[in-house]
């Protein structure tokens, strides 16, 4: 990188905030400093111990010096950017749920390019990049709330992992199929501040496990609730450990055959190492990630912690059998392989680079005339299957018809605001969809591929599919090349047929070509 970005965080931590915003920043951090970037972290609440963390990893760190029971966001945003010295930030990185758009318009008046870290999907944002890593998001969440200039990044493939889970993944992973599940884990976040620890420990005196059965607990470094808990540990039958603010949490994970833990951030470590887990939803803002989750069989859902003495002991029971608990943690580990950081920083310093990186966005009625165009285009229509003219009326009632159908997802790829082309996945059924698409005729050298990953990235992440499957008319030897390589596998088809069928499979995609 020839000239350093200076990357300014504004996020905050404390008792009732929890400690998952600054975490998952300092990993992002952590990762683009790696790159060579200058990274300084602002913060009006931060208990020491964790500021203390992030000059560790070698960041700067201000805090507001200013302490006011009268707040608010535009006072906020003029002494963060007094704070960060906007006159030399060339990113700042917001993630914090009391700051909205009239903070962030007032950022971005004075900084060139600002991220947001959302998971709420509820609120407009005036950003040029959006990352939201939970599961179950798509583009049409944000149709409304971000600027078209913005670039979304949706799903947990994008979570903001230390490099420590993804290191551990296959010997996590390995370590439980040559046992019997005995280890249990129970994290419930940095701060736990719903006490959510004691409920899980009240209610496992009602479980049955087997005898040898091991507990661990990790607490916060300042839980509040750390004696309440010790005195519940004496009350069970096995053997507990109690572990205050752990620096290796990847290690645990690699060691634990099942865990409890809240709804929040922690479950992408968890599901990185593959351990089958009983996640608790501890905060509204965790329903939605937590139906996707639950959907998905990735791990089993508590609604709320006065649901756990009934449920938690059905679900412990449940987990147990091993055909269950080796189905969970294959589920689980297809969510996220733990290299979020890495994609998150290749898009910022792509586009710092002037590199600006393909982006997905839900085709809208204004696009009509646009896309009819490239369709008709003799380069695009003669690859198709009805290789015909398209008509402007038979064009709006095709897109009428998509529109109201939810198994059609109808995209356009950008870059830098200039579309390269069009996608469409049509599902079969919740896990197979068939895609087609086209580039913009004139359209830079490489895009097409560059579309391809991200859609592939977005059928595997944002509609949480198993498989895309391709049909390729036998003379389009560009488009045949293209599938061969992005990883599709041919299917046998009749010699007669002129029609190549191609699928993949989101293993064999996570496993091998995607970004």
């Amino acid at each position: 990188m020839a000239k350093p970005i200076n990357i300014a965080i504004r996020t905050d931590a404390s008792a009732n905030i929890g400690s998952g915003h600054l975490m998952r920043t300092l990993a992002l951090a952590d990762e683009l400093r790696a790159r060579g970037a200058n990274c300084i972290f602002i913060c009006r609440e931060c208990p020491d111990f964790l500021q203390g963390m992030v000059r560790t990893h070698g960041h700067k760190l201000t805090m507001f010096t200013e302490s006011t029971t009268i707040w608010n966001e535009i006072d906020d945003a003029v002494q963060t950017m007094a704070l960060c010295g906007s006159d030399s930030t060339t990113w700042m990185i917001v993630d914090h749920y009391q700051l909205s758009a009239s903070w962030e318009a007032t950022i971005r008046a004075h900084v060139p390019r600002l991220m947001v870290i959302d998971d709420l999907a509820n609120r407009v944002h005036v950003c040029d990049l959006l990352m939201n890593q939970n599961l179950g998001r798509s583009t049409v969440d944000y149709a409304d709330l971000v600027p078209e200039y913005c670039s979304v990044l949706l799903g947990p493939s994008y979570a903001l992992l230390r490099p420590q889970f993804s290191e551990v993944r296959e010997r996590s992973k390995a370590n439980r199929k040559h046992r019997n599940p005995r280890n249990i884990l129970i994290s419930l976040g940095g701060t736990d501040p719903v006490n959510a620890t004691c409920a899980v420990l009240g209610a496992l005196r009602y479980a049955t496990l087997p005898e040898d059965s091991r507990l661990h607990i990790v607490l916060g470094e300042n839980s509040p609730f750390r004696n309440e808990v010790e005195l519940k540990c004496l009350e069970l039958p096995w053997p507990t450990t109690i572990s205050l603010g752990v620096s290796d949490m990847a290690a645990l994970m690699a060691e634990a055959d099942i865990a409890i833990s809240a709804g929040g951030s922690t479950l992408w470590e968890l599901f990185c190492a593959g351990v089958p887990t009983i996640a608790i939803k501890t905060a509204d803002n965790q329903g939605h990630s937590c139906r996707a989750i639950a959907q998905a069989g990735a791990a089993y859902v508590v609604d709320a912690v006065t649901e756990l003495p009934a449920a938690l002991p059905l679900l412990l029971r449940d987990l147990l059998e091993p055909r269950i608990l080796a189905r969970m943690q294959d589920a689980a580990a297809r969510i996220t392989d733990g290299l979020g950081c890495t994609r998150v920083a290749d898009v910022i310093t792509q586009t710092f680079a002037h590199s600006a990186p393909t982006i997905l966005r839900t085709m809208r009625a204004e696009d009509l005339d646009q896309v009819r165009h490239w369709r008709n285009h003799p380069d695009v229509k003669r690859y198709m299957h009805n290789p015909y003219e398209i008509g402007a009326e038979e064009h709006a009632q095709w897109f009428e018809r998509c529109w109201h159908d939810p198994s059609q997802h109808l995209l356009i790829a950008e870059e830098a605001g200039s579309p390269i082309g069009f996608v469409r996945f049509a599902c079969i059924d919740q896990q197979s969809a068939e895609w087609g698409f086209y580039k913009v005729p004139g359209a830079p050298a490489g895009s097409g591929t560059r579309m391809g990953r991200v859609a592939l990235n977005y059928a595997f992440d944002s509609l949480a599919l198993e498989s895309v499957r391709a049909t390729v008319l036998s003379t389009n030897q560009r488009s045949l090349r293209f599938h061969r390589n992005l990883g599709f596998r041919d299917l046998p088809t009749k010699s007669a047929q002129s029609i190549n069928h191609f699928t993949i499979s989101r293993e064999e995609w996570l496993n091998g070509n995607r970004l």
